[in-house]
């Protein structure tokens, strides 16, 4: 029997998303600073609203263990699943679940039309190697650009 599932989640799971979240890029290499826990159950919730937003979980045994938080973007070229985080809890990672999460989401995302995924990470995190392993392509005239507001 498979232990793995993969659900589609929404904002009826932000309390289970949250801590799960918090876990795993508050620490290295992330180590953002989500100690705004108002600003992160916002902005989780920003992700898992229905209005475009498309996320999934994934389950081992019943225990939530992966996020894939995300948008569907209809673009001239095919629709696109952006993935705007992803990851797996700590104490799984390392051990494949990474990869087999995505390789049980993209025939979810071909029942729903979607023909690519899209998403960005730093050259420099370890998520990088893992992305090119799984298949996905850098965009060679693609950039982010970011500017800060200057406040007065």
């Amino acid at each position: 029997m498979d232990e793995r599932v993969v659900a589609q989640l929404g904002s009826r799971d932000v309390d289970a998303v949250q801590p799960l979240f918090h876990e795993v890029f508050t620490q290295p290499p992330w180590n953002d600073d989500w100690s705004d826990t108002t600003r992160l159950r916002r902005y989780l919730l920003d992700l898992l609203e229905p209005s475009g937003s498309l996320c999934f979980g994934l389950y081992k045994q019943g225990v939530l263990i992966g996020l894939s938080l995300g948008r569907v973007l209809y673009w001239y070229s095919g629709t696109e699943y952006h993935i705007q985080e992803f990851c797996i809890k700590k104490c799984e990672q390392a051990k494949g679940l990474g990869a087999d999460f995505l390789v049980r989401m993209e025939p979810l995302l071909l029942q729903q039309g979607i023909e690519s995924i899209l998403l960005s990470t730093n050259r420099t995190a370890p998520s990088y190697e893992f992305y090119r392993k799984q298949g996905f392509n850098e965009l060679a005239d693609y950039i982010h650009l970011y500017k800060n507001i200057p406040k007065e």
